[in-house]
């Protein structure tokens, strides 16, 4: 069984991990889409594509966060009590 400070530590590894991606995977699709807009000379076509690529990077983000912190909040509880204040 970890520790609560060792699972506080493996979260935050797992979260600099998952928003590094998403941050490498934003960058990624913003060269793709300069590089339509300029091959294609219809630059809504690369903002399209660009958002398109955002939002589903930035949800799946947010969805991978939410169970490390449901694991962090579980290990919270069992180390301090269920009447600590969240």
């Amino acid at each position: 069984m970890h520790s609560y400070a060792e699972v506080q530590r493996i979260v935050r590894a797992e979260k600099r991990k998952i928003f590094g991606a998403w941050l490498v995977g934003n960058l990624i699709a913003l060269f793709i889409a300069s590089a339509v807009s300029a091959l294609t000379g219809m630059p809504t076509i690369g903002q399209l594509l660009f958002v398109v690529v955002f939002a589903a990077l930035t949800v799946t983000a947010f969805r991978m966060t939410r169970p490390l912190n449901q694991r962090l909040e579980r290990e919270r509880r069992e180390v301090l009590g269920d009447d600590y204040p969240s």
